[in-house]
């Protein structure tokens, strides 16, 4: 008489095969690139777009670029440049694992690890993911940091973490209020590296990325005001 299937095998087999089928699986995202350092000079770069098109992919360090369609495989964004000498002729210069959005804006970092020039720190671009109004905190210093907000403080972000903030409503009657960013100390206290004035609004968003200047090794701060290009019109205030 033949022996049925052990229940623990076939439930063990179904999952490699999904594994497998999603690890190979195409999926279509729109998104942005905002590089915050050119790497060997590359400041554009080649996105697939079909199994074997590409569409080219402005690296901008002034601001967010226009939105692009890819198709990427394996759950991994990837960038490359044309090389004859490299296999299949495309070279890989930035790659990085993908958010869970359709529409997602595309970090361009240097490679820590320099096995390419740059790495990807892919983030939800959807303004259910990132509202209009809302302050996005992403730390890429090597330290704990923090913001305050109006006075309030928000609860702390570990190195390459990040946190979404709702729109700060304790403000003056132009609209503003005083922001405090800080790197957390060995000793455990918090140092203020930056209190500027920030405006609340609606009809923006704002990205704040902490970070060490590689050159100066000193404290640096990006601050980009979003107005996502897909909205018909910026929200009422």
């Amino acid at each position: 008489m033949k022996k049925p299937a052990l229940p623990g095998l076939t439930a063990a087999f179904l999952l490699a095969t999904l594994s497998s089928l999603s690890a190979q699986s195409t999926r279509q995202v729109a998104f942005r690139t905002l590089c915050l350092q050119y790497v060997d000079d590359l400041k554009s770069a080649l996105a697939p777009v079909k199994k074997a098109d590409a569409a080219e992919v402005r690296l901008f360090t002034g601001g967010f670029s226009p939105v692009y369609t890819g198709q990427f495989q394996g759950g991994t964004a990837a960038l490359f440049v044309d090389d004859p000498s490299a296999k299949e002729g495309k070279r890989p210069i930035a790659q990085g694992k993908l958010g869970s959005s359709d529409r997602q804006l595309f970090l361009i970092l240097p490679d820590p690890q320099k096995k390419l020039p740059y790495r990807i720190y892919c983030m939800d671009d959807d303004t259910a993911s990132f509202p209009m109004g809302t302050v996005r905190f992403l730390n890429l210093a090597p330290y704990e940091a923090r913001l305050e907000l109006a006075g309030a403080k928000m609860p702390e972000v570990k190195p390459g973490g990040s946190k979404t903030y709702p729109r700060v409503t304790a403000i003056d009657e132009w609209k503003m209020y005083q922001a405090r960013i800080e790197f957390k100390k060995p000793d455990g206290s918090w140092a203020t590296i930056s209190s500027p004035s920030w405006k609340s609004s609606v009809r923006k968003r704002d990205l704040v990325i902490p970070t060490i200047d590689p050159a100066t090794k000193r404290p640096k701060i990006y601050n980009y005001q979003d107005i996502p290009p897909w909205l018909e019109a910026p929200p009422e205030e």
